[in-house]
């Protein structure tokens, strides 16, 4: 028989301390008055059983067991803090001979990223990853902001589950190279030997399920309802481990900051030992024309020290109205149409009393315009659709929707 116990150690006094208890202890023959000796070898710790040894295993009385006692090794040893490492928990490791006692997991993890960020920093060479990556606008801006700091960044991989946007990201995408590894799937049968440890990892988790606009069309309450994207966050945890990234950095829609999702990921990667920041953001730091209002947080390791109080920038706006962003007309003639049923389906929308009856119907004067969503050129209700005084509509073109989203 063996046991294995996760404990912390006390590290607020001269003299670290580790104390075991309990019958883990007595089941694997460490009984109350029980000798042993005790070696440190760098960052382990071993107790083995020894008649003649220094160090007696005591015990706290108690009704609770037939010998009255509860055996109690108490170690307290300053060279323990070669083995928690930084950190304040240890693994112990119990049998009938020995004890072994070792970093924990997330202590060693923490020390590996931690170390490969600064090597990675110092060469300013850094390794990126990207989780839901769409066609990569998040992942281009990131490249963009390093090498305008004197940086380069690289795009191990990337795991996206619809090929139509990898094959957009693989063919105009600069921030992908020929050797990013290009990952066709759920986020959640992704395998964790599919990916290597980076220095940065992006994500964003499907919205559909935290939207206002995802929950009336799917019928559904909470986001963990969602039929094929509530389980994306159960890939995310799966991979964490294996990422390890000294960075993390995520954006969503704002309700996604209050979702069970959202908690669960927040307080995982806070036991993991991440420092978390979390932030609002929308056009007046983008300086984009569309006003998105988006949820971000940015999840660092705890020992790279990273100071919370660093002003967010912001951009200055580069179109005052819509007009200054069109195209010239002659190259959009031919877009305008009626667009009846649209009209006609937000008369109805109105009877029904639902939030699609308001459309986002725009001129050239307007000073900003709002979410330009992932099917715009559906011709939705909700989206915004330029107007003119003989009341037929378009969409904004290719150009005027990157304008607009201040984007390449």
């Amino acid at each position: 028989m063996s046991d294995t116990m996760y404990r912390s150690v006390n590290t607020e006094h001269a003299a670290y301390r580790l104390f075991l208890d309990g019958l883990a202890l007595a089941r694997n023959g460490w009984e109350k008055g029980s000798r042993y000796v005790r070696d440190f070898s760098g960052d382990t710790l071993v107790m083995k059983k020894d008649p003649k040894g220094r160090y007696i295993v005591s015990g706290k009385n108690s009704k609770k067991v037939d010998s009255g006692a509860i055996p109690v090794i108490d170690v307290e040893n300053q060279k323990l803090a070669d083995v928690v490492q930084g950190g304040d928990r240890v693994k112990a490791v119990i049998t009938s001979s020995e004890i072994v006692v070792t970093v924990h997991h997330n202590t060693d993890a923490r020390q590996r990223r931690e170390k490969a960020f600064r090597a990675a920093t110092k060469r300013r060479s850094v390794t990126k990853g990207v989780i839901c990556a769409g066609i990569g606008m998040s992942t281009l801006a990131m490249s963009m902001a390093m090498a305008d700091n004197d940086y380069q960044s690289h795009t191990d991989w990337v795991i996206e589950r619809e090929s139509k946007y990898s094959d957009i990201a693989v063919m105009n995408n600069p921030a992908y190279t020929s050797t990013t590894n290009i990952i066709t799937a759920n986020c959640e049968e992704v395998a964790q030997c599919d990916i290597t440890p980076v220095n940065i990892c992006q994500f964003s988790l499907p919205c559909t399920g935290h939207s206002n606009q995802g929950k009336a069309a799917t019928g559904i309450t909470n986001a963990e309802e969602h039929e094929t994207d509530a389980t994306a966050v159960v890939g995310l945890l799966n991979l964490l481990p294996r990422i390890n990234a000294g960075v993390y950095i995520s954006e969503n829609v704002m309700n996604a900051k209050t979702s069970a999702t959202y908690v669960l990921l927040r307080a995982t990667l806070s036991l993991m030992g991440y420092d978390i920041f979390e932030f609002e953001l929308n056009s007046s730091q983008s300086g984009a024309f569309e006003n998105r209002n988006r949820y971000w947080f940015v999840a660092v390791s705890k020992g790279l020290n990273v100071n919370a109080e660093l002003p967010i920038p912001c951009y200055a706006r580069q179109y005052a109205t819509l007009g200054d962003l069109l195209e010239p007309e002659a190259l959009t003639q031919d877009m305008w149409a009626d667009n009846d049923y649209l009209k006609t389906k937000a008369l109805r929308d109105a009877e029904k009393g639902n939030g699609f009856a308001k459309r986002q119907l725009v001129t050239p004067e307007v000073t900003s315009i709002g979410v330009i969503n992932r099917l715009y050129a559906k011709r939705q209700s909700t989206a915004p659709m330029l107007t003119r005084k003989d009341g037929k509509e378009r969409l904004l073109t290719p150009v005027e929707h990157a304008r607009a989203k201040g984007c390449p």
